[in-house]
């Protein structure tokens, strides 16, 4: 795990070793244990390292290969490095490194060598026989990848902030500030908020050789999943086979993660993913052993998950420790938050995350353990379900589907009229980008300058590559709205203290698993996330497993109308939010007006909106 950083001249000039040590320094919280550079005829890699499998001099960074004269710089973690060494022969190693494991891969396979990999990574290898520059991200996009092209050169970092060093230009990218503003969606695309700056997207690789730039997927997910019909499996054999086909790869990829030279920390909360991880956790690792378990709270009564989280940690004889945010610290940590988010970020939670990996870091955990992702593979929102409902009726289970729609009104405690009004707000989720149902259709377009709308206009659409409108719905928040902002937000959040954040839910072999599912595996009998509940329940007999899914979990919504006030007023009121030419500052002060008297069930996300957008600008933009 580090951070990364390079430049490649296209003219074949000499690239300044000073640039790439600066370039790195900006990062140098990712990778605390050492750095260093490469430099050659028009090309300059740096690294900084956070030591995590091979502590030695051995496994620094940059690396050479010896036989090739490749260079490889690298961030993130191989997982089944062992198994690889293996494949490719344990003679020439150097050290007991993922790294040097990915080099020979590459030697030996070239650029298809990422297919091979299993694990959170983004590493570039110049190779100099073919004077080209070969980059890779991980499938799932766990490890950030950003570049850009200044006149005849190209630059790549693991963080913005390395690319926009002085002497650069930074220009707001406002075509995706309306995206943000009007859809409601962020980091759904290459671009990112900074004009110039892009992202390699999941699953992707990026090669430059002798002036041809290329960008192409090797994982697309729709490749081996194509959406299956399955509404008549209900049950039996092949039920018990799906759990047990989950619970094989959920177990083995939790084996892989727990590899590690240094002490591990795991991150619980009282929701099913991380109550399905910390079971078999528990399990491969026979007991907590010295694992350290942490867990945040509000100090909000109706938002204190601790309960929950103590009902699951005697279940399994495990210790926790609880640290707290408290309203009274978001003004000046939000500050801190934005210079390591980068771009605005998902609420108040996001900096629950720091305090979190702030206090693993003070036990001396370098990897953390997070269970996120199962929503997203397991079918666990609430806006999915019309989608299902449509699956079922375009197959022809018309009374199925009343069925499931009776039943979830009774898992949720509706009426038959909110079961109907969820199912329809889920559908318009799925056919209009900008009424997202997880909350981004509370967008406040009143509230924006005409100009502002005028000139940057534009309409956001996301692939429907499957004949599963469900399938869809989970295709879109995997790759293109919900899982990239949150693991953007954790990756940002875990490297600004230095420390690996592992997502064994997110395995690929999952997520691929997952998919390939029919719906009636994720939602049955109004239950969401079934096979993952009914897997908890086979290996716990709790009804741990029966936990509803809380859609509100943080007291944001309060706080912004109450203890924050004045904060939220002055950022408001204040001229640099007027002159930004983005927001009609009078409509968003009566917005902020209205939502001050409104239920406390009220949506905050455009007033997040706004806040975040402001303390963005402030932070880069001055």
């Amino acid at each position: 795990m580090c951070g990364i950083a390079g430049i490649l001249d296209f003219s074949g000039g000499e690239v300044s070793r000073a640039a790439i040590g600066e370039m790195v320094g900006m990062i140098r919280h990712r990778g605390p244990d050492g750095q260093g550079i490469y430099s050659d005829k028009g090309i300059g890699l740096g690294a900084c390292r956070l030591s995590i499998l091979d502590l030695s001099a051995a496994g620094q960074q940059p690396m050479l290969d010896a036989e090739t004269g490749n260079c490889i710089v690298h961030n993130g973690e191989v997982y089944n490095y062992k198994e690889l060494r293996g494949l490719i022969g344990g003679e020439g190693f150097r050290s007991q490194t993922d790294t040097e494991v990915i080099l020979k891969l590459y030697a030996k396979y070239g650029p298809e060598c990422v297919r091979f990999l299993n694990g959170i990574y983004a590493f570039c290898i110049w190779d100099p026989k073919h004077s080209r520059l070969f980059c890779a991200r991980d499938r799932l996009g766990v490890k950030p990848f950003f570049y850009r092209f200044d006149q005849n050169a190209f630059s790549f970092a693991s963080e913005i902030k390395s690319l926009l060093l002085p002497g650069i230009i930074r220009k707001p990218n406002m075509k995706i500030i309306y995206d943000y503003l009007v859809h409601g969606v962020y980091d759904h695309c290459e671009d990112t908020f900074f004009d110039g700056v892009r992202q390699l997207p999941p699953g992707s690789t990026l090669t430059i050789e002798r002036n041809r730039f290329e960008v192409g997927k090797y994982w697309d997910i729709t490749a081996d999943c194509e959406a299956l019909d399955g509404t008549d499996i209900l049950a039996g054999d092949k039920s018990r086979s799906t759990i047990d086909k989950f619970l094989e790869i959920l177990n083995d990829s939790i084996r892989l993660q727990l590899r590690s030279d240094v002490p591990i920390a795991v991150h619980v909360s009282g929701g099913l993913d991380s109550t399905l991880m910390l079971t078999i956790l528990n399990k491969v690792n026979g007991g907590q052993g010295s694992l350290k378990a942490f867990s945040y709270y509000y100090g909000e009564e109706r938002y204190d998950e601790r309960a929950f989280v103590e009902k699951l940690v005697k279940k399994v004889g495990w210790e926790v420790e609880y640290h707290p945010l408290f309203v009274s610290e978001v003004p000046e940590l939000m500050q801190k938050v934005m210079w390591y988010q980068e771009q605005p970020f998902p609420g108040i939670i996001t900096m629950a995350k720091h305090k979190l990996v702030a206090a693993s870091h003070s036990f001396g955990a370098k990897v953390i353990l997070e269970g996120q992702g199962g929503d997203e593979i397991g079918g666990g929102y609430q806006y999915y379900f019309g989608a299902y409902i449509l699956d079922l009726i375009e197959s022809g289970y018309a009374d199925l589907a009343l069925s499931e729609i009776r039943a979830f009104g009774r898992q949720n405690e509706l009426s038959i009229e909110g079961s109907f009004a969820m199912l329809v707000n889920g559908l318009a989720s799925y056919y209009r980008t900008g009424w997202s149902a997880d909350g981004t259709h509370f967008v406040k377009k009143h509230c924006l300058q005409p100009d502002f709308l005028t000139k940057y206009a534009n309409e956001v659409s996301f692939p429907k590559p499957f004949k599963s409108h469900l399938l869809n719905m989970q295709y879109r928040d995997v790759l293109h709205t919900k899982l990239p902002r949150i693991l953007r937000s954790c990756d940002r959040a875990s490297m600004a203290y230095g420390r690996e954040l592992r997502v064994p839910l997110l395995d690929h072999r999952l997520v691929e698993f997952a998919f390939s599912l029919p719906g009636i595996f994720k939602i049955r009998n109004g239950v969401q996330r079934a096979f993952m509940r009914e897997s908890l329940r086979s290996l716990l007999q709790t009804d741990l497993a029966d936990v509803p899914k809380r859609t509100v979990v943080d007291p944001q919504r309060e706080w912004l109308k109450g203890p924050l006030r004045d904060w939220v007023e002055d950022i408001y009121s204040s001229r640099s939010f007027r002159e930004r030419g983005i927001c009609d500052q009078f409509q968003v002060q009566e917005e902020y007006r209205k939502y001050r008297s409104a239920p406390n069930n009220a949506n905050s996300f455009f007033l997040w909106q706004w806040l975040s957008l402001e303390l963005w600008f402030r932070t880069f933009f001055g």
